[in-house]
């Protein structure tokens, strides 16, 4: 099997509630797990980049299925072909930690959008932690 890797930005249609990205976090954690996929979801604003690994076969079905998700809009691929390796080997989701009625201790996978730390990842080797890195860069400029 080979590893395969997209790397997607869109919008949402409509702001997400910590409720519903914690749904949907607990949703794509068990269902993934079942395809061999492994990635990593930046949400903020409605502004979403992700990037999904595992077998090709399994991504392409994934990502056709979120590109009809009416949740979505805007989505657009900028990356899409074979990765060295994974990066991110449990699935988890970063978003603002100050969204309402949010209890990060209750969502295994959960990552405080503002403590991710790609300065130290090698992002010469992977294109993908380059674009995670400056999505984050920005979103932090934006929230200033």
């Amino acid at each position: 099997m080979s590893l395969h890797q997209i790397v997607y930005i869109s919008s949402a249609t409509s702001a997400l509630s910590a409720d519903e990205l914690s749904e949907m976090l607990r949703f794509f954690r068990e269902n993934n797990a079942r395809t061999d996929i492994t990635g990593i979801m930046l949400y903020s604003d409605r502004r979403i980049m992700q990037c999904l690994e595992g077998p090709e076969k399994a991504l392409r079905a994934l990502f056709g299925r979120i590109r009809k998700d009416p949740r979505h809009c805007l989505v657009m691929p900028l990356i899409d072909g074979p990765a060295m390796g994974r990066q991110f080997s449990a699935w988890s989701m970063a978003f603002p930690m100050e969204m309402p009625g949010f209890d990060a201790g209750q969502i295994p996978g959960y990552r405080n959008l503002a403590d991710l730390d790609f300065d130290h990842a090698d992002d010469s080797r992977s294109v993908a932690l380059g674009m995670l890195k400056h999505f984050k860069e920005y979103l932090d400029r934006r929230s200033r």
